[in-house]
């Protein structure tokens, strides 16, 4: 459920305890959120249109002033800027983008560009069988994340 007042959640949770649902709460101030999950005793009673009416009438005086979501100005929690390190959605690149196209070709200098001189490739030339090699470079495709290899 999305984030809502501490007098709602504790609805929830006496609600959850009739359907016999695991009610569990993340997060922290107003970012707190409830996930409910199913058990092996979870069920629909036969009154289910009545739960929520008679959960809301035991807790009415509850209810009258605990509803609103900020709390007095001066308990607030300062606001936080940017998390330093945080990663900037602008600077990744998206999904199924091709990216290092203008990239340079390795330096001379690099473990992989000396084993392959080292194995008779040449620069300018394709790696493989000559019949069968393909001279233009790999594309690099942005993958999303767990999707696999191919």
């Amino acid at each position: 459920l999305t984030p809502c007042p501490g007098a709602i959640r504790a609805l929830v949770f006496q609600m959850a305890a009739r359907y016999h649902v695991l009610p569990k709460t993340r997060g922290s101030g107003k970012r707190k959120i409830l996930t409910i999950f199913r058990t092996g005793r979870s069920f629909v009673p036969l009154d289910w249109e009545q739960i929520a009416d008679d959960v809301a009438e035991k807790n009415g005086e509850r209810l009258k002033g605990n509803l609103s979501r900020a709390g007095p100005t001066a308990a607030r929690a300062p606001k936080r800027g940017k998390v330093p390190g945080a990663p900037d959605q602008a600077a990744k690149p998206k999904i199924g983008t091709i990216v290092g196209q203008n990239a340079a070709p390795i330096g001379e200098t690099n473990v992989g560009h000396r084993m392959l001189l080292a194995m008779g490739w040449s620069v300018g030339s394709s790696l493989g069988v000559q019949s069968s090699a393909s001279a233009t470079p790999i594309e690099v495709v942005i993958r999303g994340k767990r999707t696999g290899l191919g």
